[in-house]
């Protein structure tokens, strides 16, 4: 590719304005001496320097005659004015397209060699030698007929041409430049349009989750402070009445009576722990359903008798109606759907404090679901507080002053109880009129032939159920012993304590023999429970060990029974849960039989 600088092109067109000028002196010569104006000397030099040598071969030796013979007034001489105006205007043609294409070349130059755009430098040079075959040759012809030298002109003004046109696509973008600007101007304007959307969207998101973040930290806050409350009022009445029942002075109605308190209270504080237990284990995924056969129609009437002492405290009536066609025995968790029903007429106690409650229950032939229903005459509620109903840790009434209690676990409690066993749970309700609450599930229905497990069973009406047998306690708490032995000890079991799984293994060795129930605690010091426990088994000892433990999430009892246990009991210990699980036991083949002692 042939390179010209700044410096080359300048000269070049100097040469052939002053090769114009030379041959315009030359022409004029020529003119006057036809005119017989003395120009010899100069049409001499012009005539050595134009026809012969170099210059002379490029208007083939003068048989060319100039253009300016062409531009002549009528008496034969040239039209001077307008000659000189023509070249004037080439020549300021032929500057102006110089000059552009130097900022264009200054500017190519000026991009990085990577960034340069070659087919635009190409049209730049194509720019340029039209400008010289085209003006400056045509202000070279006036005075020199140098036709040749236009030829060489043209021929370089074809290489840049054909090399320019040969691939016209890199040429596409530069073409389209103003249309890919709007677009990109366009584009941009757009984007940032979306990005502003975007922004604004994601403004009321954040504030949408700060308003969220702030009411459910409040919602914490007031349901710790409602805990507290629930749990530290039976507290004060548990610890006040205890210290007044060291009053031998009390006579024994008195003292019955503060008893009974302190029984309500605890069982209030048991309540409120399990509820706190069970969200936890269903907020987990870990709380596990129990299906066995059940008899749904004397569930739905224990319910009733567990809530009479409730509802005769008020001008309140609890009655239950069956439909002809609910199923006797289902296939369900009955402790999870005693608790669900429990849970809803209690709630509708708590809200009613005059006029009725009535548990319908029937039997939907065309889905298959029973239905029950808990409608009460109470204050109802508005749209606004049933849509936070089943909401964690809120209350339909969340004002410090509220005139009922609860910990606000119940109902979301009972709700995804109800998931769990297939059904689901809605609220209708009108202030002032009452609510009703709807329970609907497909039961599994069994033949009314199916052994019923009654978990409700009281044991602990009884003496003498566990008479003669030998029971060793394993518990790191001197309360918990003491409290234990004194419950079994008035059923007639002859026990034995020990502080920890390594005394309660040495009180096994030591004494030669095999208790027949071993109760043991799961956290202790020294040696745990479930050591305790693989420990006996490894050497052989093959009577029941039945775990007592504060642990009852879901995986403990499996855990329990891995390590050698029989059977779980869960702290606080319940009287009649206790001697049904030890009842059991006993009641396995061989159970009672002695075995090889371990001395």
């Amino acid at each position: 590719m042939p390179h010209f600088n700044k410096s080359t092109v300048l000269l070049l067109i100097s040469v052939l304005s002053l090769t114009g000028i030379g041959a315009a002196a030359a022409s004029a010569g020529i003119e006057n001496r036809a005119t017989g104006v003395p120009s010899c000397c100069m049409s001499l030099a012009m005539s050595f320097t134009f026809q012969s040598g170099i210059m002379g071969f490029w208007d083939n030796y003068g048989h060319y005659m100039p253009r300016i013979h062409c531009l002549s007034r009528a008496d034969g001489t040239p039209d001077w004015p307008w000659i000189i105006t023509l070249i004037i205007l080439n020549v300021s043609v032929v500057v102006g397209y110089a000059k552009i294409f130097f900022f264009w070349r200054r500017s190519y130059r000026a991009e990085a060699p990577r960034d340069r755009n070659r087919k635009l430098m190409d049209l730049a040079y194509i720019f340029l030698w039209c400008g010289i075959c085209g003006y400056a040759m045509s202000v070279l012809m006036f005075f020199w007929p140098a036709y040749r030298l236009s030829a060489v002109a043209l021929a370089i003004l074809i290489f840049f041409t054909w090399r320019f046109a040969y691939n016209l696509g890199d040429l596409t973008v530069s073409l389209s430049a103003m249309r890919l600007k709007r677009e990109l101007r366009e584009s941009l304007e757009n984007r940032a349009s979306e990005l502003e959307r975007l922004v604004d969207v994601r403004t009321r998101e954040l504030e949408s989750a700060r308003a969220a973040a702030i009411a459910a930290d409040q919602a914490k806050s007031a349901f710790l402070a409602n805990m507290s409350h629930e749990i530290r009022t039976p507290m004060t009445a548990i610890l006040g009445f205890t210290r007044i029942l060291d009053d031998r002075t009390l006579d024994a109605e008195t003292r019955q009576r503060f008893v009974g308190i302190v029984r309500r209270n605890s069982q209030h504080l048991i309540n409120v722990i399990n509820d706190i237990l069970d969200m936890a284990r269903i907020e987990a995924g870990k709380l596990n359903l129990e299906l066995a056969p059940c008899d749904l129609r004397s569930l739905i009437h224990d319910v009733r008798t567990l809530m009479k002492q409730r509802v005769e405290e008020k001008p309140v009536t609890l009655d239950v109606e069956i439909g002809a066609t609910v199923p006797r025995i289902v296939r369900t968790d009955s402790t999870r759907l005693r608790q669900i029903l429990l849970n809803i007429v209690g709630n509708a106690i708590k809200f009613t404090d005059r006029g009725s409650i009535l548990v319908r229950v029937r039997q939907e032939d065309s889905s298959g679901q029973t239905i029950i229903q808990v409608r009460d005459t109470g204050i109802g509620m508005t749209t606004e507080q049933m849509s936070r109903l089943f909401e964690r840790f809120t209350q339909a009434d969340q004002s410090t002053s509220r005139k009922y209690g609860g910990s606000g676990l119940g109902l979301i409690i009972s709700k995804r109880l109800t998931e769990l066993l297939g059904g689901t749970i809605s609220v209708e309700s009108r202030p002032g009129e009452g609510s009703t609450f709807t329970l609907r599930i497909v039961f599994d229905q069994l033949p009314t032939t199916a052994n019923c497990s009654d978990h409700a069973k009281d044991m602990t009406s009884g003496s003498g159920q566990l008479q003669g047998v030998s029971i060793l306690v394993v518990d790191d708490s001197v309360d918990n012993r003491q409290l234990i032995s004194h419950l079994l000890g008035r059923h007639g079991a002859r026990l034995e304590v020990a502080g920890n799984g390594r005394e309660g293994i040495q009180k096994i060795e030591q004494t030669a023999r095999d208790f027949d129930i071993v109760l043991m605690d799961i956290h202790m010091p020294e040696l745990d429970g479930h050591t305790a426990t693989r420990a006996l088994r490894e050497v052989g000892y093959a009577k029941p060990i039945i775990a007592l433990t504060a642990n009852n999430m879901s995986g403990d009892r499996e855990k329990c029974l891995q390590s050698g246990c029989d059977d779980y009991v869960s702290k606080p210990v319940d009287e009649a849960h206790l001697l049904a699980a030890i009842q059991r036991q006993l009641s396995r083949p061989g159970a009672m039989t002695p075995t090889q002692s371990l001395a």
